[in-house]
């Protein structure tokens, strides 16, 4: 039993190490697939600079705060999955910023 489940994760690593090499984007297909959706949302927002490095995003329904030093937004969400939200994709692209760096 101890061999088997041995044998089915050495394969599991494997083909995880194997479809890593063969990707072509930074991230993998499901953050490019939500870094997507929210780029498009960006698009509706406003950006009013507060400092260098913190802006107020109005996206039409909230007013947040983004702040690209911290990597954190008032709405939550960047800190919860760990990738930049609709808010701070659209201050990066005020900003001529990356999240790739």
């Amino acid at each position: 039993m101890a061999e088997f489940i041995r044998d089915m994760l050495q394969m599991w690593f494997y083909n995880r190490r194997t479809n890593a090499r063969e990707m072509s984007t930074y991230l993998t297909t499901f953050a490019d697939e939500h870094i997507k959706d929210r780029t498009e949302t960006a698009h509706r927002c406003e950006i009013h600079p507060i400092h260098f490095n913190t802006f107020k995003v109005d996206d039409k329904w909230k007013e947040t705060t983004v702040d690209l030093d911290e990597r954190s937004c008032s709405c939550r969400q960047w800190d919860l999955d760990e990738l930049p939200c609709s808010h701070a994709m659209a201050v990066a692209r005020y900003a001529s910023r990356s999240f790739n760096s």
